[in-house]
């Protein structure tokens, strides 16, 4: 486990974990296949108050934590674990991490995003917050309309998002859903990239794969 700061070879390796799979948590990651100028890109924010928790098996980076600081709290802004190193628990070990690093840094504080997500609950995420000891922190919220248009959407509670007005038993509805939708849509990519491999082997083979000749 070490603590760094952006380099160019961190950065090469936050591409191959970007790469680690095309779903994460039932969903589509929207990382994934991204270039090396667009990693860069998306890692520009907070260098100056930012460190990066890195676990490695051997010489490869199988997960990651961008710690950022604001006064005496850190919050996580990406938490990026390898899914074939389950068995490492490195997830668990890059918490346990940035807890320490806090620590020697006198911080009051380590945040890591949202605990619920509007009637969203019982999620693998909420679960492992949960298991890391995380917990919700209520922070007063005020909403003023300043047009029509603004005063008809908090009436309607609009202000919520979909998350927060449709019930906890049709979100996990959906949210199955559209996993398995998107399971199936990458088995059939993967197997329509698999069909146009051989097909490439064949015709370029000489005689083409399969022949008799």
């Amino acid at each position: 486990m070490l603590v760094k700061k952006l380099d160019a070879s961190l950065l090469q390796d936050l591409v191959d974990l970007n790469n680690d799979s095309p779903l994460r948590q039932g969903k589509v990651f929207t990382h994934y296949g991204k270039t090396l100028d667009q990693v860069t890109k998306d890692q520009a924010d907070f260098l100056d108050r930012s460190d990066y928790i890195c676990a490695y098996t051997g010489q490869e980076l199988i997960g990651i934590v961008k710690l950022v600081y604001r006064g005496d709290v850190a919050s996580i802004l990406t938490f990026l674990p390898k899914a074939r190193h389950n068995d490492k628990r490195p997830a668990n070990a890059l918490i346990a991490k940035a807890v320490e690093l806090c620590e020697e840094k006198g911080m009051s504080y380590l945040t890591y995003g949202m605990f619920n997500y509007g009637n969203k609950r019982d999620t693998p995420l909420r679960e492992f917050k949960i298991r890391n000891g995380f917990n919700e922190v209520l922070v007063p919220r005020f909403y003023v309309p300043l047009s029509i248009k603004g005063a008809v959407s908090v009436r309607l509670k609009l202000h919520r998002g979909l998350l927060g007005l449709m019930p906890h038993s049709v979100i996990t509805i959906l949210v199955n859903t559209r996993a398995r939708l998107q399971a199936f849509y990458l088995s059939r990519c993967s197997s329509t990239s698999e069909r146009s491999n051989r097909n490439r082997q064949m015709e370029c083979s000489n005689p083409p794969a399969g022949s008799n000749l």
